[in-house]
């Protein structure tokens, strides 16, 4: 993200035009009112101000000093100045409101990281003394993974391929868990999205928005399986994260012994 504009001192005075400035670049360094800066240029002080007045017209003479406004009227020229000084107001604070929105809109990574819920996550990882490929069969094949976990409902290891589970039902959720499969990496990774639930539920049944993984890695002739079942919103889920924590502690053994089973 760009960094915002650099602070210019004399537009910021305008607003307190006792207050003491440094003098732009080519003048003679030394500080000066707003009002020293106005008379320096002609300008009146009640224009810089936002009080517009109308200098008078006539001949050469004096300026006519009004209190601590002066009214130029030797030159029309002399008004520049202050329209000059608008103009850096002007682009000053339109850099600013740019660099506001960038802040507020435009580094959403930073704002969804401040707002994102606390999530907990289940990690079992299992050396199993089968193949790769023998544990891919057990994950990726519907009629298996009822035997290790259970039967999925148009399950097809695919990515987009949507199917469900059914489980218990509990309050006003009717026990369906949706699943869409996100990932897959033959014999090495399959992940899908695992969501039920209802609002309504306090405890288990409460509403469930979370992503299931499994990632194959071939150790000799066994397989490392890493298990995750990540999301869990705490304390919303905290039913529902103990009793699966308790559940999926006990699949790979179950994966494994379905696994000896094909040889």
């Amino acid at each position: 993200m760009a960094d915002p504009p650099a602070f210019d001192p004399e537009p910021d005075a305008l607003a307190r035009p006792r207050r003491r400035v440094v003098r732009p670049a080519g003048a003679t360094g030394r500080t000066a009112t707003v009002v020293a800066l106005a008379d320096a240029g002609s300008v009146a002080l009640g224009v810089m101000q936002g009080r517009p007045r109308v200098p008078e017209r006539g001949g050469p003479g004096a300026d006519r000093s009004q209190g601590h406004d002066v009214i130029p009227f030797k030159r029309p020229e002399g008004r520049r100045p202050s329209v000059d000084w608008v103009d850096q107001c002007d682009a000053f604070w339109r850099d600013r409101f740019a660099h506001l929105h960038d802040l507020l809109n435009g580094d959403r990574a930073m704002t969804d990281t401040t707002v994102r819920p606390k999530t907990h996550d289940i990690v079992i990882e299992e050396v199993l003394p089968h193949a790769p490929a023998t544990i891919w069969r057990v994950l990726t094949t519907g009629e298996l993974v009822g035997r290790w976990l259970m039967a999925p409902a148009g399950f097809e290891a695919a990515e987009g391929r949507e199917f469900t589970f059914q489980t218990t039902p509990a309050g006003r959720w009717d026990g369906v868990i949706h699943c869409r499969v996100l990932e897959v990496e033959p014999e090495r990774r399959l992940a899908f999205t695992w969501t039920g639930g209802h609002d309504d539920n306090a405890d288990y049944g409460s509403r469930l928005e979370t992503v299931v993984s499994f990632t194959l890695e071939p150790v000799g002739a066994e397989t490392r399986l890493r298990l995750v079942h990540a999301g869990f919103v705490l304390p919303r889920n905290a039913a529902t994260f103990t009793k699966m924590a308790e559940g999926w502690r006990t699949r790979p053994g179950a994966i494994g012994a379905v696994a000896a089973e094909l040889h």
